[in-house]
């Protein structure tokens, strides 16, 4: 990656789509992503998360000098021996200086699995589920599950059965005419979930936001002998969600706790038991095209 790079993110080319925007009013589809010599995280006091990630310590924080961080202020987000960001939600420039174990793929992949989710949470443009999601019948249909729970796993193989990807593990959601939408990330799957791997590009990416159909929550079980389906209502979505939250900052939870309840009472959740063995993907994958096609026929 040059000193000075776009970098082309599809989170952002659609976000006029939205009947009110967040970003600056010269909000474009691509990022600059500017190298520079130094970013001295003394000046970033205000420290809102520090935690292991990817087998790295990482820390989000920013400037602010009160207890009113929606003001404007710098952002960091620091990657233990590889790479700082540094930027400001009132532009499109992410500054980012080289440490130790700096490379290209690292870089590539704090700044899409990462930084650029954290932006666009932290300006308010997108709420965000941990899912993988693929495009069906030109709707987005959702996989739910803890780390390392399947999702990736299942959205990857209707991958290769021809479905378009959205993301494979950090799902943008805004809200549009009474409809959820999800929105694309980038073009990269990671399929098992190896620790700071960008993953497979694929070509056949969702370039539109596309209404959100179903959210299925994956319970992964050597024991089960067949896959089964469980509607879920009320509480119970809700608290399925809730373990989906993803990017849900302790300054943002009273905007987050509502955008989940209404996430639960507009959308079917459906509990999903499969198989815990590779070897029957296509069964999973054809049981949950049989249950779209009951679901239509439901209305």
């Amino acid at each position: 990656m040059r000193s000075q790079e776009k970098i082309y993110n599809f989170y952002l080319i659609f976000s006029s789509f939205l009947s009110e925007k967040n970003l600056p009013s010269s909000t474009s589809d691509s990022f600059i992503i500017r190298e520079v010599e130094e970013i001295n995280l003394r000046h970033f006091h205000n420290q809102l998360t520090y935690k292991n990630n990817h087998n790295r310590n990482v820390l989000l924080a920013n400037d602010s000098i009160s207890d009113d961080i929606m003001q404007k202020v710098n952002w960091v987000l620091y990657v233990e021996d590889v790479v700082s960001f540094r930027w400001s939600l009132d532009t499109q420039i992410i500054f980012y200086h080289k440490l130790d174990q700096f490379s290209e793929e690292l870089l590539k992949f704090w700044l899409y699995h990462i930084t650029m989710p954290v932006y666009l949470s932290l300006a308010k443009v997108y709420k965000f589920l941990h899912t993988g999601a693929v495009e069906f019948e030109n709707e987005a249909l959702l996989f739910m599950a803890p780390s390392f729970g399947g999702k990736s796993t299942l959205t990857s193989y209707f991958l290769k059965k021809g479905h378009a990807l959205i993301t494979d593990d950090k799902l943008g959601v805004f809200k549009k005419d009474n409809t959820f939408w999800g929105v694309s990330s980038h073009s990269y799957s990671r399929p098992y979930r190896q620790m700071e791997v960008l993953g497979q590009k694929w070509m056949s990416i969702v370039k539109n936001p596309l209404p959100i159909k179903v959210i299925y929550i994956l319970d992964r079980n050597d024991s089960y002998d067949s896959t089964l389906f469980k509607e879920l209502y009320g509480v119970e979505k809700f608290q399925h969600l809730h373990q989906g939250a993803e990017m849900n900052f302790s300054h943002l939870v009273k905007e987050y706790i509502p955008f989940l309840a209404a996430v639960a009472n507009s959308l079917p959740i459906f509990m999903i038991s499969i198989p815990n063995d590779l070897n029957r993907l296509e069964e999973v994958y054809n049981s949950i095209i049989n249950h779209l096609s009951e679901l239509k026929e439901r209305g």
